[in-house]
């Protein structure tokens, strides 16, 4: 007996309801596009994101016209006839710990700094700038720095796990004028020499209380 993919994706989603508690029935927060999900508007329009713990057929119905890539949590499952979709049209898939919604934070944020970086950070920002979690895919971080500053942003602090990947991937981008921060006493030589409007650090080597110490420097500059 051959079992098709349609037959296969109901069986998966009845498995996961039953090991959940039937709590994968509905989505955590309702899909949406890049351009509204968790008010961070940084995400290029080719990008679907859905902030589902279960992602199946029904999930991207109608929604995969002009997609490039589709961001879902870290921990989300998706069906094999979801797999199997993705592949034909194309869609590249990216596991993402998503931050929480920026519209959570008392004053909201500062829409003129963007800052991209692992979820541990927001703590420690606050509301010092815009936040959203890095890829680890540095063209898709330097597509969002870039739709940041186009879209009336200032400046950006790409914290970063591969700042040398992340240094290339910014140099073929012309609307980012990008350096490498390896310590905070080198800013003012930074903005005198190089007037960056992105700055990339190591992850590895800057600790939470100097990002928020750069954040803060870069927002005065911006005054």
């Amino acid at each position: 007996m051959t079992i098709t993919s349609a037959e296969v994706e109901a069986i998966v989603r009845v498995v996961l309801r039953r090991l959940a508690g039937g709590n994968l029935s509905s989505p955590k927060h309702a899909a949406s596009d890049a351009t509204s999900h968790g008010g961070d508007g940084t995400l290029p329009a080719s990008t679907l994101v859905l902030d589902e713990r279960l992602i199946t057929l029904d999930s991207l119905k109608g929604k995969l016209a002009d997609k490039t890539s589709l961001q879902v949590p870290h921990n989300a499952v998706l069906t094999p006839a979801v797999l199997d979709e993705l592949r034909g049209h194309g869609v590249e898939l990216q596991k993402v710990n998503f931050a929480p919604s920026p519209n959570t934070w008392p004053g909201g944020p500062d829409s003129r700094l963007l800052v991209v970086a692992g979820g541990s950070l927001h703590a420690a920002l606050g509301t010092l700038g815009e936040f959203t979690a890095c890829s680890k895919n540095s063209p898709a971080d330097v597509r969002r720095i870039a739709a940041h500053l186009n879209s009336g942003g200032k400046a950006a602090i790409w914290n970063t796990t591969t700042p040398f990947a992340a240094i290339r991937a910014a140099a073929s981008n012309s609307s980012l004028q990008s350096v490498q921060l390896h310590r905070l006493e080198d800013w003012q030589r930074a903005v005198s020499q190089a007037d960056p409007n992105v700055v990339i650090i190591d992850q590895e080597s800057w600790k939470a209380n100097q990002v928020q110490k750069l954040a803060l420097l870069m927002l005065r500059r911006l005054k």
